[in-house]
């Protein structure tokens, strides 16, 4: 906005262009205020039934706990077991939780995807666990798609199933309870209602929904929250919001369930992939020891000995049973690395591998390599999980997982070459044993052979037996991890809808609303609206306020004396002494800005209370491009003020009386070709000074100052100018415009005329309303 300063004789005016008049808009609302009210009442109401009628939504919490090592009954065995203490990456947790498959065992379990609803007469209230009959949809997993329908109970052994939607191409069916029916291309078969409330359903009607499981899923996904307690605790707050409590305590419930059954089932597979290596392995090692075993008994039987070695043949066996002993350990590592190498390149899932510890091999930088493989695999599909894009972090892990691969494979490496020379050093030790063996007698060096191979068999396969023994007993022993702290609860009352909030809103926007639309028209309003905005915009002073007349005659004075408009332009009338000098005889202009403005009205109005105060006064019709005060005295136009200008009339000729006692006219005449230019000729001096010698008062009716120059030409000749100023009409463009004339001299002795006042807010304004009520009392008296 732009704040003008303009000077005039030490009166200073502030322009201000599209300024808002806050006072003026706090009058409008004032007057308005019903309006306000009656917006307030409505948003009140609106916002009653909206909270009376929405859904109410409910809070419930719930919490557990994942313990980093859970201990079973003291069993050492199992501490330090690699098949319960996996390493797990605690930061996955929530979205394991969240996960598709874990929550669709909870929908499919509790039956979540059909709900049944009750109709109202407002409003459809869920129904969950206390429906009278029980719903089976057959599910198609090519094509699931949701079906709904009304089900009506007619008696203890009728239904009857229509559309929800009408005009839905679907008829009306009627049925019996276990009738199977096909509906919206699905089969549906509604079991016996409780007999108990048969009674009271008879006649009640039922909303049925189904929902395909994964649509159910997925909103679930969406509104469950998980979050941990704090940084570094290993608890995890579920939260989970909806209309029906009980049933999402349910879910709940349920869920921390199934992921218990989850953290089991994870631990037992580790311990079920030990025991099927295992088992791989036993079946080879079997078949050998059994053929060696019926080897040694076919020995005894036709050596018909015992079997017993003497002593030299038992120490050289004990030997040779340590040695086999050694190097049953090494195959053992020996097959455990070629799986390793195997699977750590046809495979993607690290966290499914077994561990070396579970076969007893004791390798910790192989394990250490191992478990931080896990732990970056892990990583990385968390990042990928939070970001679906390309993620720095995620390519870096990336990074991290094939070194760690490339490190593992470089100590598989170096552990078999190790083993290689363990091995060849027990080989050799066993050529000095078989050395040994050779001095025995022939059936002893043969007792001593079947016996070494039976012995590395047997090492073999008591090895392997008991470490499947100890995979069996650890899948036995295994308990989850997760155990409830705090079980799912509603936490306190419904949350939406927000009561003091929704009403807060609704008396911001009851309020808010017809303000702003005032607001708005306020911004918009170019025109002129109060006599406060017309001193903003100008300096020149206001003469007086004219109210609205209620007629359409513009005699108004003429014909109602006694009026409150006519107490207003006698106010006018007193006003105008001061501006003439109180000069005996004045010349006085009436113009405005734009045609409407009511120019001719105060022209014709201001000389009558002048002439009532029997001044002899004359109107001339100056505007000579439309004229209208012939018509509004019923005299013709056939010769005027155009006549005289160019010379075709004399004064006397051209000057009409009316019906009215010191009232005078004379008209603009026709219409001539060049206006402006007869006004310029100097025969309007001589007019004038012709009619002062016969009248007091000559009032001037002009044409429109914005639109032609006639007003100005005639301005010199005359003693004052009226402004006509129509309150909702003219522009405050116009204003500024006559500051600006007069800030550059062309207009001198000027004032403005506020004129066609709905209701004045200033002391005019007091005077109207005062006289108007005097005045009426006093002609109605």
């Amino acid at each position: 906005m732009k704040n003008n300063k303009i000077s005039d004789e030490g009166n200073t005016v502030e322009k201000q262009n599209n300024l808002l008049d806050v006072g003026h808009l706090i009058k409008v609302i004032v007057d308005k205020w019903y309006l306000v009210v009656l917006s307030l009442a409505i948003s009140l109401l609106t916002a009653f039934f909206a909270i009376r009628y929405s859904e109410r939504i409910y809070p419930v919490k719930a919490s557990m706990i994942i313990h980093e090592k859970e201990e079973t009954n003291g069993m050492d065995i199992l501490y330090k077991n690699g098949l319960i203490e996996q390493y797990r990456n605690y930061l996955n947790e929530p979205y394991v939780i969240k996960s598709y498959p874990l929550i669709q065992r909870v929908v499919e379990e509790l039956n979540l995807n059909i709900t049944v609803s009750k109709e109202g007469r407002v409003k459809t209230t869920e129904l969950y666990k206390v429906v009278p009959f029980n719903i089976v949809v057959e599910r198609d997993s090519v094509s699931d798609s949701p079906i709904s329908f009304l089900l009506k109970i007619e008696t203890a052994t009728n239904y009857s199933v229509n559309s929800i939607v009408e005009g839905e191409n679907q008829a009306k069916l009627n049925l019996h309870f276990g009738d199977t029916f096909l509906w919206q291309n699905r089969r549906v078969k509604i079991l016996s209602p409780d007999k108990l409330q048969i009674p009271a359903t008879i006649g009640e009607v039922f909303q049925v929904v189904y929902t395909p499981t994964l649509r159910v899923v997925a909103s679930y996904v969406s509104k469950l929250n998980v979050d941990w307690a704090e940084e570094g605790a290993g608890v995890i707050n579920l939260s989970i919001n909806g209309a029906t409590p009980q049933k999402e305590i349910d879910f709940l419930n349920c869920l921390i369930k199934n992921y218990q059954n989850l953290d089991l089932e994870n631990k037992g597979m580790k311990a079920d992939r030990t025991i099927r290596f295992i088992k791989d392995q036993l079946v080879g090692i079997t078949d050998s020891l059994r053929f060696f075993e019926q080897d040694l008994e076919k020995f005894k039987k036709s050596n018909g000995t015992s079997g017993d070695l003497n002593s030299d043949a038992e120490r050289i066996y004990g030997q040779l049973d340590q040695l086999n002993e050694r190097k049953s350990e090494l195959v053992i590592r020996g097959r455990y690395f070629e799986y390793l190498k195997s699977y750590l390149k046809d495979k993607k899932e690290f966290d499914k591998l077994i561990l070396p510890n579970s076969l007893g091999i004791k390798e910790s930088l192989l394990e250490d390599l191992i478990a931080q493989m896990v732990k970056t695999q892990s990583e990385i599909k968390l990042y990928q999980h939070i970001e679906k894009s390309s993620n720095p972090l995620a390519d870096r892990k990336k990074e991290q997982l094939g070194e760690t691969y490339r490190q593992i494979l470089v100590s598989l490496n170096s552990l078999q070459q190790n083993d290689k020379i363990l091995l060849e050093e027990i080989t050799k030790n066993l050529k000095q044993v078989d050395r040994l063996i050779s001095y025995l007698p022939l059936a002893q060096r043969k007792l001593v052979s079947i016996q070494r191979n039976y012995s590395l068999q047997e090492n073999l396969y008591v090895f392997l037996r008991q470490k499947m023994s100890e995979a069996e007993i650890s899948k036995a022993a295994n308990v989850t991890d997760v155990s409830v702290v705090n079980p799912a609860m509603q936490i306190g009352g419904f949350i939406t809808p927000k009561i003091l909030q929704s009403y807060l809103i609704a008396i911001v926007i009851g309020v808010g609303f017809p303000i702003s639309i005032m607001l708005l028209l306020e911004i918009l309003n170019n025109k002129i609206r109060s006599k406060e905005e017309i001193e903003r915009y100008t300096s020149v002073p206001i003469i007086g306020v004219v109210g609205h007349k209620q007629s359409t005659d513009n005699l108004e004075i003429l014909n109602f004396p006694q009026s409150a408009i006519a107490e207003s332009f006698r106010l006018v009338r007193t006003n105008l002494a001061f501006f003439t000098q109180k000069l005996e005889k004045a010349t006085i202009l009436i113009s405005s800005s734009v045609s409407g403005e009511g120019k001719t009205f105060t022209s014709i109005n201001l000389a009558s209370i002048l002439a009532l105060s029997e001044k002899r006064t004359l109107i001339v019709g100056a505007d000579l491009r439309l004229p209208k005060l012939a018509q509004e005295f019923q005299l013709k136009n056939d010769i005027g003020l155009s006549n005289y200008l160019i010379g075709a009339a004399s004064f006397d000729a051209i000057v009409q009386k009316t019906e009215f006692a010191n009232l005078d006219l004379v008209t603009s005449g026709p219409i001539p070709p060049n206006p402006s230019e007869l006004l310029l000729i100097g025969k309007i001096e001589e007019f004038l000074t012709q009619a002062k010698k016969i009248y007091d008062f000559i009032i001037i009716d002009t044409a429109p100052m914005a639109i032609v120059t006639d007003a100005y030409s005639m301005m010199p000749f005359v003693d004052h100018t009226v402004f006509v100023v129509r309150q909702n009409y003219t522009m405050r463009s116009f204003l500024t415009q006559l500051q600006e004339n007069v800030d550059l001299g062309k207009v001198k002795s000027i004032s403005i005329l506020f004129n066609d006042v709905a209701r004045p807010l200033n002391r005019y304004g007091y005077l109207y309303r005062y006289n108007y009520r005097y005045y009426k009392g006093y002609t109605s008296s």
